[in-house]
């Protein structure tokens, strides 16, 4: 069997508190019993130990994430072919697929099938229209919109969603949203200029979602979300160029 992770944990970059994400394959149908359980003592002691619960059921402990080789590939091949919402978003979770313990080669199996899926341009333009849902509170006149800025959801998700999309397209396997970038700029998806500038922007709003993190915790808080007026000026003139930035670069996908 191969234990695989997605999300944050699959790309390498989880913070604190990052819930869990993750699903099973296994080689042989006739053990499906054994494996279900399997799933759900490995998600049982993972919360024990600390590690939050998924909201939307994405772990081992849910046995529809628990199956053999050939049920995933069928899966994954419906996913593929009926361009439903819940199917799209399933995609693109499974594009931060990234295998953690047992078979690699069951895991090899399950990816590259996903990964020929790029092939369908319906699905690549679908996959990337959600991922453009993550926006940056940008109005006219590229004047912010709101005072209160949610890191993740208004500065991080909009970089990291269109480049796990954009590296799907283009069958970029790489794991880190870093490493997407330079491979997107070596295969001449996005210019060097850009990728520089996005890379840039990333880090930043990273360092500063860490940084929160652990200052929100000392508060007994647990919010992404923060005041602009309450930073120091050059902090959130940063913030806010950055968050500009983000938008020009969604305009150029969408065009």
């Amino acid at each position: 069997f191969s234990l695989f992770v997605t999300g944050s944990e699959g790309r390498l970059e989880q913070l604190i508190k990052t819930d869990q994400d993750n699903a099973m394959i296994y080689e042989k149908d006739e053990h499906r019993d054994y494996f279900v359980e399997l799933g759900k003592a490995i998600h049982s002691n993972l919360l024990e130990i600390g590690f939050p619960d998924c909201k939307g059921g994405y772990t081992v402990g849910n046995d529809a994430w628990v199956k053999s080789v050939r049920d995933w590939v069928e899966e994954i091949r419906y996913w593929g072919s009926y361009l439903y919402p819940e199917n799209i978003l399933n995609v693109s979770i499974f594009i931060d697929m990234r295998h953690v313990y047992g078979d690699v080669s069951l895991f090899n199996v399950v990816q590259t099938f996903l990964f020929n899926l790029a092939e369908n341009q319906l699905l690549f333009v679908g996959v990337l229209k959600d991922a453009l849902r993550f926006k940056p509170p940008i109005g006219f006149g590229g004047r912010i919109t709101k005072d209160k800025i949610d890191i993740k959801k208004h500065g991080i998700s909009p970089i990291v969603m269109p480049i796990r999309a954009l590296s799907f397209g283009y069958k970029i396997r790489a794991k880190n949203t870093v490493e997407r970038i330079e491979e997107l700029a070596k295969n001449g998806v996005i210019s060097r200029e850009l990728a520089k500038n996005l890379i840039a922007s990333y880090t930043f709003l990273k360092r500063i979602h860490l940084v929160m993190q652990v200052e929100k915790i000392k508060k007994g808080q647990t919010s992404d979300e923060i005041d602009l007026d309450e930073l120091p000026k050059i902090r959130a003139e940063f913030i806010k160029d950055a968050l500009k930035f983000i938008a020009d670069f969604h305009k150029k996908i969408e065009m």
